[in-house]
Parts: C-alpha cells; sequence; structure tokens
C-alpha cells in the first residue's frame, strides 16, 4: 500500500526499544515509531530518542538491541538529570 510503513522490518518492530547511532555519531536509545524502508541513503527508522527526549531518524543499518560502547552509562546520566530537572 502506498503511503503506510510496514510494522516490522529486518527483525525489528514498532514499539521496540533500540540503540542506535545517529548521523553525527552519537548514541541514541529509544522506542521505534516508524519504519523507512525507501530511503535515498538506506532504509531508515523513527525512534524517540530517551537520551535527549527528541525525535531521531537514524539508518536501519546501525540499529541494534545491545548498546554500544558507552550506551548505557550515557542513557544513566540523561536519567539522573531529567530527575534532577523535575526537582
Amino acid at each position: 500500500m502506498a503511503g503506510t510503513s510496514p510494522s516490522e522490518l529486518s527483525g525489528f518492530e514498532i514499539g521496540q526499544n533500540v540503540w542506535c547511532i545517529r548521523t553525527d555519531g552519537v548514541i541514541a536509545y529509544g522506542k521505534i515509531i516508524q519504519f523507512y524502508p525507501i530511503n535515498n541513503e538506506g532504509p531508515a527508522v523513527s525512534v524517540v530518542d530517551e537520551i535527549t527526549g527528541a525525535y531521531r531518524v537514524v539508518l536501519l543499518d546501525t540499529v541494534t538491541l545491545e548498546p554500544p560502547k558507552g550506551g548505557k552509562s550515557r542513557l544513566s546520566r540523561s536519567k539522573v538529570q531529567h530527575v534532577q530537572k523535575k526537582k
């Protein structure tokens, strides 16, 4: 169907939490909200990045279930900062 996004792509599913590398090389972690199987640079996904709180579009070949080196500590620091801001 034209104009629709699949609910699954390359073993990943909408709603799944994943690690990925943004185009600027920075680690992101978040929930998949949409797939873009046809994209000039290659298949891509949209995620809601829990580290920055922003929507991100990343290439599918950077998406993984395992955290990259430094990923867990980056996510932990961002969660602490969010808690401190709420106080």
